[in-house]
């Protein structure tokens, strides 16, 4: 979110509530879970709700801010980290241009969605485990990936 790649891929940013939308959801259910991704990701919400000293925005412009208002004084923190000051590990304004520069050099990697990365793995994993044979696995594999892809349509 916020970096997309001109061939349409984006930056994966995961949160940790994930809100998950059903393929055949109703028109009107997809309008309000659009609705309401569009309130969480605007300028307003995640300039309230995010700075350098919780967590970092998802949203490009807001991102930028933060990384303006840090200077080497800031103190950052990731769960299950202690909290370190940007003081202690050289100059910020370098740390901010390497930073710059990983960004507007990063490239998205493309990965298969999370139900088929479910799907490959089950199957693959029962296979491996001497559950399925590699007919039955394959066959699976093909039904229900056929499946997904329907359900995509719809």
């Amino acid at each position: 979110i916020g970096y997309p790649s001109e061939d349409g891929a984006v930056h994966l940013i995961e949160g940790s509530d994930p809100l998950c939308v059903r393929s055949n959801s109703s028109d009107e259910e997809k309008k309000v879970a659009f609705t309401f991704l569009k309130f969480l990701m605007s300028y307003d919400v995640q300039k309230s709700r995010n700075n350098a000293y919780t967590q970092w925005s998802a949203r490009k412009e807001v991102l930028e801010e933060q990384f303006e208002n840090v200077d080497d004084n800031s103190i950052s923190s990731l769960i299950g980290f202690p909290q370190i000051s940007l003081e202690e590990y050289g100059s910020f304004n370098e740390d901010y241009a390497t930073l710059c520069e990983l960004l507007s050099d990063a490239k998205p990697k493309r990965a298969l969605p999370r139900e088929l990365q479910n799907i490959l793995v089950e199957e693959v994993s029962a296979y491996l485990d001497g559950n399925l044979s590699e007919e039955v696995m394959t066959a699976h594999l093909t039904d229900r990936v056929e499946l997904y892809l329907k359900e995509q349509k719809k």
